[in-house]
C-alpha cells in the first residue's frame, strides 16, 4: 500500500447530487464526498458521527448549513 493516493477529479464531470470518494481514494478513517446541487436546490440529511469529523467547503455559489441548532452561511 503506498503512503499516498493521487487522484484527479474534474468536478464538472461528477454527477449532480452525491459522490462518495472514500473507497476511490482508499481512505480508512476519513469520509470524503462531493455534493453538487443545482442552483436553488437543497440537501437535507440528519446524521451524526461519534468519531469522525466533517469538513464542508463551498467551491462556488453559496448556501446555509444547519449544525447543532445554528444556521451557518
Amino acid at each position: 500500500v503506498p503512503g499516498f493516493t493521487k487522484k484527479h477529479l474534474d468536478l464538472q464531470d461528477l454527477p449532480n447530487w452525491l459522490t462518495f470518494l472514500k473507497e476511490d481514494l482508499s481512505l480508512k478513517a476519513l469520509g470524503l464526498s462531493v455534493i453538487r446541487l443545482p442552483a436553488g436546490k437543497g440537501y437535507t440529511i440528519m446524521h451524526q458521527h461519534e468519531e469522525q469529523e466533517e469538513v464542508y467547503m463551498v467551491l462556488s455559489g453559496r448556501g446555509i448549513i444547519h449544525i447543532d441548532g445554528e444556521d451557518i452561511s
